[in-house]
């Protein structure tokens, strides 16, 4: 619902100097379409942060594609990374306390390595098991 939005919105926690937050909190949905609308809406609210970023691989590649522009892809990665950077360092992922904020900050820290790995992957660069 909309109030249910905008209180998400409000306890955005602020991630850094670039405007990025992170959104925590639950929230009543009647089904798998309605969660879906709403994560819609808060990422067009928010418009940045590092799971937006991760989320926005796809466009990215078919820009790149479209206007054979690999450095669109290039740009999009190398800003992920830098993004995902600053998440790590305000974030101690493993030794969060809270259970469902260390669950959501695992799934942003998986997302992002996906989107980062497909990325690359597609630039033909390919990524070492372990770092």
């Amino acid at each position: 619902s909309g109030s249910e939005l905008e209180k998400l919105i409000e306890a955005a926690q602020p991630l850094g100097a670039n405007g990025a937050r992170l959104v925590i909190g639950e929230v009543t949905i009647a089904d798998a379409k309605a969660l879906q609308a709403m994560g819609d809406a808060l990422r067009e609210q928010l418009a940045s942060g590092v799971g937006v970023l991760a989320a926005r691989l796809e466009e990215t590649v078919q820009a790149a594609a479209a206007q054979n522009e690999p450095a669109i892809l290039a740009k999009y990665t190398f800003n992920l990374a830098k993004a995902f950077n600053l998440f790590y360092h305000h974030h101690k992922i493993i030794s969060e306390e809270n259970a469902a904020k260390r669950a959501l900050l695992v799934v942003v820290a998986d997302r992002v390595r996906a989107s980062l790995i497909a990325a690359l992957a597609t630039m033909g660069i390919e990524v070492p098991e372990r770092m």
